[in-house]
């Protein structure tokens, strides 16, 4: 018995987490300060299917989405459009990531949001990666980081 006597001031103590108050108030500034500079939703791909979704900022998780009709021109000149799907290209030939960055486009979402977005949604919208300044505007990383961050 007198074991648990020793062990209870310990757990009451540690029960109150006293030094992680401060960090959770600059992981939620963080957060917010991310999700500032985010639109309030982009379109992505769900890398398990390919499938397009759209991920809303702040939120966890993603919503499975149909696109409004598009017509993608691609740099060679040629065209691709969802409503008559025979303008020179096959569907298949049109990625699902595709549709998506020329969906965001029309938006004026870039890639580097996209790429915040599609981190934050996932991770937690706290992280730098989830900070769309920490990309270039193609969607490439501007530092190479350790996946724990």
């Amino acid at each position: 018995g007198s074991h648990m006597r020793l062990l209870t001031p310990i757990l009451t103590c540690t029960s109150l987490n006293i030094p992680k108050l401060p960090k959770l108030k600059s992981k939620n500034m963080s957060a917010k300060s991310n999700i500032a500079k985010l639109p309030e939703s982009c379109w992505s791909v769900l890398l398990t299917n390919k499938s397009l979704i759209k991920i809303k900022a702040g939120e966890t998780g993603y919503y499975p989405s149909i696109p409004p009709s598009y017509s993608i021109k691609f740099s060679a000149g040629v065209k691709y459009n969802s409503l008559s799907g025979d303008n020179g290209v096959s569907v298949d030939q049109v990625t699902t990531d595709q549709i998506a960055d020329y969906l965001n486009s029309t938006e004026g979402i870039t890639k580097g949001q996209r790429m915040a977005m599609d981190w934050g949604s996932q991770f937690g919208w706290e992280s730098t990666l989830a900070d769309p300044d920490s990309y270039f505007e193609n969607g490439e990383p501007k530092e190479i980081r350790p996946l724990a961050v």
